[in-house]
């Protein structure tokens, strides 16, 4: 095993030319389980190919997919923070794509109208259901986001797909904590904002983030009482990394989230989609 690190650290050295000798035996000791990787296919000359590709065309403005490298077309996007430790900016808490001035896949958000009466307008087309940019989304006309007072965000698609008609309501499908890039649209603060999460720890912790941008965003079916009424159907869970508890939350959701804690991992976690639309219904005419 010392003899197969060596020899790659070795290969590293003969191909980088961006860091010091001193900078690579650094990093050679803080990277060891990578230097288990060996140079079959001529995986660390292709790392060190692209480190150098970054390091020497910084704010290409390109799509990662765009740039003319011989490697395989997942290989940078497959291996972003090895590639990234061997440039000159290794240290840069910006993402990938920010630190070298790359252009990111646009945030795509899908939405659908719960009224009937008011299909999504899109330059004089009418749907019920669409996908779009979420820099579009900001952009669309008063006339659009005054069509919708109620706007409820779920996580799960069938959820989404399924969700009970209601005037004068959105629905925005979330999906997982990728529901943050729903902070840049300005004109959901003037919206009665409902979340609708797995009653899991992740779950209320995606609820409590979302806080941070809309203090005023309610809880959706995430009670004791739809837990306990569908129990059965209760699954394996996970804890939130360092056990820690979401800040911006209820005296009743962090009874509901102190709950699930203390449950055994085995059985702390209902899925969304397990709750039945009649008790959702029920909910929308509660709110």
């Amino acid at each position: 095993m010392v003899m197969i690190m060596n020899n790659v650290a070795n290969a590293i050295l003969k191909k980088n030319t961006i860091l010091s000798e001193e900078q690579l035996c650094y990093w050679s000791q803080t990277h060891i389980p990578d230097l288990l990787l060996d140079e079959e296919d001529g995986f660390w000359k292709n790392i060190c190919l692209c480190a150098e590709w970054l390091e020497h065309n910084q704010n290409s403005n390109l799509y990662i997919r765009e740039i003319k490298l011989p490697v395989h077309s997942k290989f940078i996007e497959s291996n972003k923070s090895l590639i990234k430790s061997l440039t000159s900016k290794s240290d840069s808490e910006l993402s990938f794509e920010e630190t070298f001035g790359l252009r990111a896949k646009p945030a795509l958000i899908r939405i659908r109208s719960l009224d009937a009466n008011h299909p999504i307008n899109l330059d004089g087309t009418r749907v019920e259901e669409c996908t779009i940019p979420i820099s579009d989304l900001n952009k669309l006309s008063e006339n659009f986001s005054n069509s919708f007072k109620k706007i409820y965000i779920v996580e799960n698609e069938m959820v989404f797909l399924t969700f009970p008609k209601n005037p004068d309501s959105l629905c925005i499908w979330g999906h997982g904590f990728t529901v943050n890039v729903l902070k840049d649209v300005a004109w959901l603060g003037k919206k009665e904002l409902h979340y609708f999460g797995d009653l899991d720890e992740h779950g209320f912790e995606i609820l409590s983030s979302l806080r941070m941008y809309y203090p005023e965003m309610h809880s959706f079916c995430m009670t004791r009482e739809i837990f306990n009424k569908y129990e059965k159907y209760v699954v394996k869970g996970a804890r939130l990394n360092g056990n820690i508890v979401p800040e911006n939350l209820t005296k009743d959701e962090l009874e509901v989230f102190n709950m699930i804690r203390n449950r055994t991992l085995e059985s702390c976690r209902l899925e969304q989609e397990r709750i039945d639309n009649l008790d959702i219904e029920k909910a929308i005419k509660s709110v």
